[in-house]
């Protein structure tokens, strides 16, 4: 995480990229994190629903390194003007925890969980970022990004990975 905050405290990073998708981070809270990294008073209560409610981690991993990664985005924006601020873009599928009763009530039937979040994220990649012709640091765990054949082997049949995904419809994005 440190050499993340190190690389969006890098001037060129905002004007070049500009944009951060991250794994840790619940879509339901986009509001939250668009609202802090731009200056906004943000409660901690409140702040902390972007990296808890996600659904992959159950429960979430509590790390400084994510909360500093924010901070950082936050202070660098702040050195910007508002239209070259970094976006932060958070990826996980949204959770309605209030509704789950069971395991089974997170994923559609017939998917497991990895493969959900894969086409989620690969989605919304697809979506947010490159049908704009923009560029964006993803910060995934490395099996969301495997495309060799004999490792995805080890993911349920027929499942395909984030970059597997993004890769068929946007050749050499990844």
């Amino acid at each position: 995480e440190d050499f993340y905050a190190a690389l969006v405290r890098d001037q060129r990073f905002a004007r070049e990229v500009g944009n951060v998708v991250v794994e840790f981070g619940a879509s339901s809270a986009q509001g939250i994190i668009d609202r802090y990294v731009n200056g906004q008073d943000v409660p901690y209560t409140e702040l902390r629903k972007v990296w808890t409610d996600t659904l992959g981690w159950v429960p979430p991993p509590i790390d400084l390194g994510y909360v500093n990664l924010f901070a950082q985005v936050r202070a660098t924006n702040l050195t910007l003007p508002p239209a070259q601020r970094i976006h932060v873009w958070l990826s996980e599928p949204p959770v309605d925890w209030s509704k789950i009763k069971k395991p089974e009530d997170l994923v559609p039937p017939g998917m497991d969980v990895l493969q959900f979040r894969d086409n989620y994220v690969a989605n919304f990649i697809e979506r947010q970022i490159l049908d704009g012709g923009r560029k964006a640091l993803v910060i995934y765990g490395g099996y969301h990004f495997v495309t060799d054949p004999i490792l995805i082997g080890a993911r349920p049949p027929g499942s395909a990975s984030m970059a597997q995904q993004v890769e068929k419809r946007f050749p050499g994005a990844i």
